[in-house]
């Protein structure tokens, strides 16, 4: 008999939930989200923690076999089952429009759901059914890491560092770094990098950082990995926008691909931009979102 209930992050449902997250999302995350993108989103300073009962969870016989819940907030939901359960997905479904739905200032409720396609060609059905919309998409690219891997080459006086290598007196100025490798401007805090160190599956032995001869952080890749479904979960990756164009994340990356095949891994994520293509990433699927407001 199936059961629901609510998550709950102080009763060790996160680590069951990582399970069955790396158990129903593919060998290649063609089925979900890989369970490092969970994990990964709680250890950002703006998930929304309060809001964490609102992810559910159907069990059987004391096992996760379907989960609806949320990225860092709700708004956008990602609905997991697994294969002797697909029929659960409109029960998800139902859950998700009631609970993981994010409301605007005019009352009215948006939710946002995630599909891999082309493999839930048959869940998009039933949203479009039901008065979703496509909006947007995103390609997900994989590195084969039984393939040749390219040799790294760093500028001189540029040098390659673990994260484990990095006091934390210094995770201010990387962190800075960090958020104007994407961009963003301003002075940042330590808290950033802290906060993912306490994640219970990080790597701060394989997350790297490169550092220019004057000191400067000049880029940051951090790496997760999942030696069930043997892949190096890239995440994040930025170059400091002054250290752009010297090859630095292509060297970085291609660094990490080697430890990582060396560990037994086969594939190696990354992520939308055309960057991954010209550095010998290849398409694998695609995570489409559907829309809805009511």
């Amino acid at each position: 008999m199936v059961t629901f209930r609510r998550y709950s992050p102080l009763s060790g449902d996160f680590e069951r939930m990582r399970l069955f997250l790396q158990e129903n999302c593919g060998s290649h995350g063609e089925k979900g989200r890989y369970p490092e993108f969970w994990e990964y989103a709680q250890v950002l300073p703006w998930y929304d923690y309060a809001s964490s009962w609102r992810n559910g969870i159907w069990e059987e016989d004391g096992r996760i076999v379907a989960a609806a819940w949320f990225e860092d907030a709700p708004g956008t939901a990602r609905l997991t089952t697994d294969a002797q359960h697909a029929g659960l997905f409109e029960t998800v479904l139902n859950y998700a429009e009631e609970w993981l739905c994010s409301v605007g200032a005019d009352g009215k409720k948006k939710l946002d759901i995630e599909l891999p396609l082309p493999q839930d060609k048959a869940r998009k059905e039933v949203l479009l059914s039901r008065g979703y919309r496509p909006d947007g998409a995103e390609n997900w690219n994989l590195y084969d890491l039984t393939q040749p891997i390219p040799e790294p080459h760093f500028p001189d006086g540029f040098v390659l560092k673990r994260l484990a290598e990095i006091p934390e007196s210094d995770f201010a100025a990387l962190n800075t770094a960090i958020q104007q490798g994407f961009d963003h401007e301003g002075e940042a805090g330590p808290e950033s990098l802290l906060m993912t160190q306490t994640a219970p599956h990080a790597r701060p032995d394989l997350t790297r950082c490169v550092v220019a001869p004057n000191g400067d952080y000049a880029c940051f890749a951090g790496l997760w990995y999942n030696d069930v479904l043997k892949c190096g979960y890239l995440e994040p990756l930025c170059t400091r926008p002054a250290y752009r164009g010297m090859g630095l994340a292509r060297s970085v990356l291609y660094t990490q691909m080697r430890e990582i095949r060396a560990m037994g891994g086969l594939t190696f994520t990354g992520g939308d931009q055309p960057f991954y293509l010209s550095a010998g990433y290849q398409p694998h699927h695609t995570y489409a979102h559907f829309c809805k407001e009511y």
